[in-house]
C-alpha cells in the first residue's frame, strides 16, 4: 500500500505486516517524526491482530429480534464468555507491556485511567453489540490489569476493531500530541476539498521533482494542489477550473496553507477539455475526475472523461506524469487501452474509505494520435476549441499515467 511505502520511507521504520486500513511496523524513529506521516489517520501502539476468530454461538437456539445482543440472550452470554477468554490469554499480556512501555515513555507513575471503545461488524459479532463488548473489555482491564475507568479523562483509550476479516486492539496514542483531539489527516486548510491522505498520495505518485510545472486541470476547492504544493517546495503549481466559487475557496484554502502553497499555486479559470495551455508545456498533471448524479455534464461522463484525458496528453511534455483519481476503473482502463498515446505499467490498490482504489500506471509510448473514436489528434485541435467548461470533482479511482 502507499501507507507501507511512506513508513518504510522513514529511517528506523521497519514494516511488518499490512492490515485492512492499517500498516504493523516497529521503529525506533521520534514521535515528532512518526506523526508526520501523510497517509495516517491515527498512530497507536498495537496490542492483539488476528484473523477474526470462530465465536460459538451456545447450545441454545440464536435469540431473535430485540433479545438479540440482549443481557438475558444464551447466545449473547455465550459469546461474551469465550470473548473475555480470548482477551485473557493473547490481550491482557501484550497489554500489561504496552503498559510498561508507556509509563516508561511518558514517565507516568499512577494508576492508569483508561477508556475502552469498541467498533463491530459483520455476522461474527451479531449476537453481541458494541456497548456491550465495550463494557465487557473495561472491566477485563480493569480487573486484570488494576486500571480506573475514566471515559473523559483518560491516559489511554483501549480501542477494539472487529469484523467478519479481522480483529484488531490497539492503544491510540498520537490524540495525546494533538491539540483538540484531531485526527493526524487533520488539514485546517483543505476546508471542503479532497481527504489529506488522499491527496497526499495522489501527489507522491505524480513524481514531482524540483522546478517542475504541475498541472490540476479540474482543481476544484484546491485540496489536491495545495498538499502536492506543501510536499514540494520547490515545484510550481497551476489549477484550472470553470468555476469561479470553487477557485475562490481554493485562494482561501491556500492562504491559510501559508506561502508555500499561497505564492506557489497560480488559479485561472479555465475549461479542463480545452486547456488554457500550450502544447507540451506541463511536467506533471494530477488531476480528480467527476463521477457519481451529483456531476454530470452535457457530453456524459464518458465523453468527458476521454476528451479530458487527451487534452492531458496534448500539454504534457514528454516525459511527464500524469495521476487521476476517479471511481470509473473500467472507463479510465478502457480509455487508456483505446488511447494509442499511452502504454498502461502497472496498478495499486488505493484504500479509500468503503471504496476500492487503483493506481493505474502508464506511460506515453510517442503516439500524436488517439485510438479514441471522435477525439482529435494533438495537431487537429484549433486555438478557438481551447475554451469551455471543466467537470466538477470526484473520488475514488487512481489512475498514474507516465507520458514518455
Amino acid at each position: 500500500t502507499l501507507a507501507a511505502k511512506e513508513v518504510a520511507s522513514i529511517d528506523g521504520c521497519h514494516v511488518l505486516l499490512t492490515l485492512v486500513g492499517k500498516v504493523v511496523f516497529v521503529s525506533d524513529a521520534s514521535i515528532d517524526t512518526l506523526l508526520s506521516l501523510h497517509t495516517a489517520e491515527m498512530l497507536s501502539l498495537l496490542c492483539w491482530a488476528t484473523p477474526t476468530p470462530s465465536m460459538p454461538l451456545g447450545k441454545s437456539p440464536p435469540c431473535q429480534g430485540n433479545d438479540l445482543a440482549s443481557d438475558d440472550c444464551p447466545a449473547t452470554k455465550n459469546w461474551l464468555d469465550h470473548f473475555e477468554s480470548l482477551l485473557l490469554s493473547l490481550a491482557i499480556p501484550q497489554l500489561r507491556a504496552i503498559e510498561s512501555a508507556w509509563r516508561s515513555a511518558v514517565g507516568h507513575s499512577n494508576v492508569i485511567r483508561f477508556r475502552a471503545s469498541v467498533k463491530r461488524g459483520g455476522e461474527s459479532s451479531r449476537a453481541v453489540s458494541s456497548p456491550q463488548m465495550a463494557g465487557w473489555l473495561g472491566a477485563v482491564c480493569a480487573e486484570h490489569l488494576g486500571w480506573r475507568v475514566d471515559l473523559k479523562d483518560f491516559d489511554l483509550e483501549v480501542l477494539l476493531q472487529w469484523n467478519d476479516v479481522q480483529v484488531v486492539l490497539e492503544c491510540p496514542i498520537s490524540n495525546r500530541y494533538r491539540s483538540g483531539d484531531l485526527p493526524m489527516s487533520d488539514r485546517p486548510y483543505l476546508r471542503g476539498a479532497m481527504h489529506g491522505p488522499v491527496a497526499w498520495s495522489i501527489a507522491s505518485l505524480a513524481c514531482i521533482q524540483p522546478g517542475q510545472l504541475v498541472l490540476d486541470p479540474m482543481v476544484g476547492k484546491g485540496g489536491l494542489v495545495i498538499e502536492a504544493a506543501l510536499a514540494h517546495p520547490r515545484a510550481r503549481f497551476v489549477g484550472v477550473d470553470h468555476s469561479t466559487e470553487q477557485l475562490s475557496v481554493a485562494a482561501e484554502n491556500a492562504c491559510i496553507a501559508g506561502p508555500n502553497a499561497s505564492h506557489r499555486v497560480e488559479l485561472i479559470q479555465g475549461d479542463a477539455i480545452h486547456l488554457p495551455l500550450r502544447d507540451h508545456t506541463v511536467d506533471a498533471i494530477i488531476c480528480d475526475l467527476p463521477f457519481g448524479k451529483r456531476h454530470t455534464s452535457a457530453m456524459g461522463i464518458d465523453r468527458l472523461y476521454a476528451s479530458a484525458i487527451s487534452e492531458m496528453a496534448r500539454v504534457a511534455k514528454i516525459g511527464a506524469t500524469v495521476v487521476l483519481f476517479s471511481t470509473k476503473k473500467a472507463l479510465m482502463s478502457r480509455i487508456v487501452v483505446a488511447d494509442a498515446r499511452w502504454t498502461p505499467m502497472a496498478r495499486y490498490e488505493v484504500n479509500f474509505g468503503n471504496l476500492k482504489a487503483f493506481a493505474v500506471v502508464v506511460r506515453r509510448n510517442g503516439s500524436c494520435f488517439s485510438n479514441e473514436p471522435g477525439l482529435p489528434s494533438d495537431e487537429e485541435r484549433t486555438h478557438d476549441e481551447k475554451a469551455r467548461v471543466a467537470a466538477g470533482k470526484a473520488h475514488a479511482f487512481l489512475a498514474v499515467l507516465q507520458k514518455a
